[in-house]
């Protein structure tokens, strides 16, 4: 279950590694016990590393379509939006309220309303 190209992350007590082709996992981070996972979350091959914001873990596919999953003991995945659906190698980046995500095409900046 480990990635070849996304960075793993921690929240102190969890540790999430997202593999190459979408699929995520979560070990807890001081036993390296499996808590859940792998899971799929539908995306495709993902190159991008994961970031955590508002308790929530964002990474995004190399078309573009990024997957939202609730950090936790239990696995959830909250959503999956696709923007352009151009070319992206790109870590999203959080600002407060805001979200940037980048691809080949544009620049996003999400925010929470």
């Amino acid at each position: 279950g480990a990635p070849d190209v996304p960075t793993p992350i921690c929240d102190g007590m969890y540790f999430y590694m997202v593999e190459d082709f979408g699929q995520i996992t979560c070990l807890h981070a001081k036993t390296g016990e499996v808590i859940w996972g792998p899971e799929s979350t539908g995306l495709g091959r993902v190159s991008s590393s994961p970031i955590m914001a508002d308790g929530k873990i964002f990474f995004t596919d190399e078309d573009g379509e990024t997957a939202v999953v609730q950090a936790g003991a239990e696995f959830k995945q909250l959503g999956k939006n696709k923007l352009d659906g151009s070319f992206t190698l790109s870590t999203p980046a959080a600002a407060g309220n805001q979200l940037f995500i980048r691809t080949a095409d544009y620049l996003y900046c999400l925010e929470q309303g």
